[in-house]
């Protein structure tokens, strides 16, 4: 087909999109400037196998299922054996077997899918740098970070490959996948010694500067989020698409900086995106391009066997933590937008680290499920929490404190839960905010704690101005091992929901 303008089309059914895609291949066509490539991508799946409830076009609907997206991939990829698969950001954590396996099982997965390349999040280092390096080698497909690198003995090398090329109904596609210079700095030690990350912007510079010359398209796979993707389009010349990740939003169409396609797929597996483009192959340019978003949901494709038995080999991994912990008298509910009893006690529990901490603010989204009363198992702590988390600890003045709780309370998403701090507002308006019970005072300091994941996002998400952000410290613990020390500790958990977070309209 020939495509001689753009537009974007989000339906709640594959059915219409993979019939235009069989039609259109029965139709002798001529591209006028050049060939046709058609990619698929995805980004921040969080290791999501199972399909969970959302609302698409006002109806309810199970999406995300690993199997259903395997097969949607193989559908597209019988109609149009040409296509690429592309997927960039945090797919190696977020499950309780991806934790057990260290990211393994989710390789096994990608394999199985048949993906083409893909460029790791942050939280594919939650097991450290050298763990990434193991299981990359189990990889049917290369894993791109072209601004990281690792050194051993004084002997430096590239942690992974910078970049690739594919050939694609004679498109020669130049990829590379970039990360956050600073995402590093909120590990554990032991996870990041040895590793060094640099600016990403001279890595894209150097990537243009080596495949622009004999490559058709230059597509960056991007782990820096829109804010640092949009300023990459506009620092580096050269570029055509850059796939991001790490906002978890959708952007449909894709937005465009200084003729720079940017694209982000959601994430947790609930969407499916493809882009189409006329490549103009004797000037190297995108002449135009289309853009279709599907939804990961239950019938858009049949659920891929062979993934539906890898899935559930992997699960039988969990077995070997079903041991006993603890007693749970009261329920623990799963509310990924709002208030729990779960995030609250998760809250409290992070915040009793040492340093003792004032107070503690941690991200809903880290919590997968919550849990019935009655025994708790080991294995219930990894799947309520699978990310191997770092917590952290940081010292903030009153008013900035103050700030970042005025902040959240005009922007309430993506929802945190803090411990110690105690809010009434009515209207948008502040009625009474306090810490350990008492007024903040705005001249004092405190000591909060959070998890590496959230302090990557501060600004963003509580609002803290980069050029007084706070100084921190790792103290060596992670969220999910200070939960099962404490459900250890305890033995039995009484944690009724309070009403420390209390905003009314």
């Amino acid at each position: 087909m020939t495509y001689l303008f753009r537009y974007k089309s989000s339906i709640s059914c594959l059915t219409y999109i993979l019939f235009f895609i069989s039609l259109s291949a029965l139709i002798p066509v001529h591209v006028v400037n050049g060939n046709e490539l058609s990619i698929l991508y995805w980004n921040d799946r969080h290791a999501n196998i199972s399909s969970h409830s959302d609302v698409i076009d006002g109806d309810s609907v199970e999406v995300g299922s690993a199997a259903t997206l395997t097969g949607m991939v193989k559908l597209l990829r019988a109609i149009d054996p040409e296509i690429l698969t592309l997927i960039v950001g945090d797919e190696l954590a977020g499950s309780a077997v991806a934790a057990k396996t260290k990211g393994l099982s989710e390789i096994r997965l990608l394999n199985e899918i048949g993906i083409d390349a893909f460029s790791p999040g942050p939280h594919c280092f939650d097991y450290g740098w050298k763990s990434l390096l193991t299981i990359s080698k189990k990889a049917d497909f290369p894993i791109l970070l072209a601004n990281a690198v690792y050194s051993i003995d004084r002997k430096v090398s590239p942690l992974l490959p910078s970049d690739t090329i594919f050939l694609r109904n004679g498109v020669r596609v130049a990829v590379a996948g970039l990360i956050d210079d600073k995402f590093n700095n909120t590990l554990n030690h032991e996870l990041i010694a040895g590793l060094s990350v640099w600016d990403p912007a001279s890595a894209a510079r150097e990537f243009v500067s080596n495949r622009r010359e004999n490559s058709d398209i230059l597509i960056v796979l991007s782990c820096l989020g829109w804010k640092q993707d949009s300023l990459l389009a506009t620092q580096v010349n050269g570029l055509d698409v850059i796939i991001g990740s790490s906002d978890l939003e959708l952007f449909d169409p894709p937005r465009e900086v200084n003729g720079v396609v940017i694209t982000q797929a959601g994430g947790y597996g609930q969407w499916l995106g493809q882009l189409k483009f006329d490549i103009d192959t004797v000037n190297h340019k995108i002449v135009s391009f289309e853009s279709h978003m599907l939804p990961v949901e239950k019938g858009a494709a049949s659920a891929d066997l062979k993934a539906v038995k890898l899935i559930n080999k992997q699960k039988k991994e969990l077995k070997k933590l079903h041991n006993p912990i603890g007693l749970l008298e009261t329920e623990w509910e799963y509310v990924s937008d709002g208030q729990s009893n779960t995030a609250q006690w998760i809250a409290d529990m992070v915040r009793y680290i040492e340093p003792r901490s004032w107070a503690s603010v941690i991200d809903n989204r880290d919590i997968r499920k919550g849990l019935k009363a009655g025994q708790i198992l080991e294995s219930d702590m990894w799947e309520i929490c699978p990310y191997d988390n770092t917590l952290i600890v940081f010292r903030v003045v009153g008013a900035e404190l103050k700030r970042m709780v005025k902040h959240k309370l005009k922007n309430p998403q993506p929802y945190m839960t803090w411990s110690n701090i105690n809010l009434k507002a009515e209207g948008g308006e502040i009625i009474s905010l306090t810490i350990n019970g008492e007024p903040i005072r705005e001249d004092n300091f405190y000591l909060m704690t959070t998890t590496g994941s959230m302090w990557r996002k501060l600004e963003q998400w509580l609002g803290i101005d980069p050029a007084t952000r706070p100084n921190f410290t790792l103290p060596g613990v992670t969220q999910r091992g200070k939960m099962i020390e404490a459900v250890t500790n305890l033995k039995t958990i009484n944690s009724p929901l309070d009403d420390r977070w209390d905003v009314q309209p």
